[in-house]
């Protein structure tokens, strides 16, 4: 909203950013699945980043708990989350760094447009 001259423009612009992270954010298309540059969305995806870490700090660590898997093999749960998902429970403290630079960019961007830009006309 900061950086746009009116409000339809910034509902237009958010409404797009917003359909576009729900895409690419890993929940409908695995990571694995997505393919060529449209890669490069998944990875520039904060919702990308918050699925991460909330399914790896709440079920990456379950190495003593098997699940059932089709084809009729047992696999513990963070094995299928590493397998199917890519989630590594060691990336925990690379996903806080990433969503605070995200909350960064995203403030500074605010900040800027709040400050430098001027859509008023006299």
């Amino acid at each position: 909203m900061n950086v746009a001259p009116q409000m339809p423009v910034a509902i237009a612009g958010s409404s797009f950013f917003i359909m576009m992270w729900n895409l690419f954010c890993g929940f409908l298309i695995y990571r694995k699945d997505i393919k060529g540059w449209y890669l490069e969305a998944y990875y520039a995806n904060p919702i990308t980043y918050v699925i991460y870490g909330c399914v790896t700090t709440q079920m990456g660590d379950l190495t003593d708990t098997s699940i059932a898997v089709t084809g009729g093999s047992t696999v513990t749960v963070a094995q299928y989350l590493e397998d199917t998902f890519s989630y590594k429970y060691s990336m925990r403290g690379w996903l806080v760094l990433i969503l605070v630079a995200f909350i960064a960019a995203v403030r500074a961007m605010a900040y800027l447009g709040l400050t430098r830009l001027n859509f008023q006309r006299r």
